[in-house]
């Protein structure tokens, strides 16, 4: 497991160079790269799944909705969602290494929230929505710009 965003794997005795990572659609982080080991001068290719989930979040309310649209998006989005009146909530968004780079507060009952392609720069992201003090969606945005 990792510290503060950060997951380190030693695969090599050398040095290891992650070259690609890709989301699967189950949530799943798979890494490819090169491991050197031995004096440096021997190489292997190397892939590593990490088979936690996304931000760590496991309890979901599914009795509430949140979608956004569209989705890949160019950072220009809708969020349209609903949440018990009465009820503050927030829509958290988290790139690959965890960090919150983004949050909107949430009103209660049906709503929609816009956010502007100036806030965001194009990559994949991690979203979560609460209301009060529970995990009601997460889920990845994939913004291209």
């Amino acid at each position: 497991m990792g510290t503060a965003g950060v997951v380190t794997t030693d695969i090599g005795n050398y040095y290891s160079t992650a070259n690609s990572i890709a989301l699967q659609t189950d949530g799943k982080i798979v890494v490819a790269g090169i491991s050197v080991y031995g004096n440096g001068s021997k190489r292997s290719f190397t892939i590593a799944r990490y088979n936690c989930g996304p931000l760590g979040i496991d309890e979901i309310n599914t009795n509430k909705y949140i979608h956004i649209f569209p989705n890949p998006n160019n950072g220009n989005m809708q969020i349209a969602y609903e949440i018990p009146e009465n009820t503050i909530g927030t829509f958290s968004i988290y790139d690959l290494m965890g960090s919150q780079i983004l949050s909107y507060p949430l009103n209660g009952g049906k709503n929609t929230l816009t956010i502007s392609g100036t806030e965001i720069n194009a990559g994949i992201y991690f979203y979560r929505a609460t209301a009060g003090n529970k995990v009601i969606a997460k889920n990845k945005i994939v913004v291209i710009k």
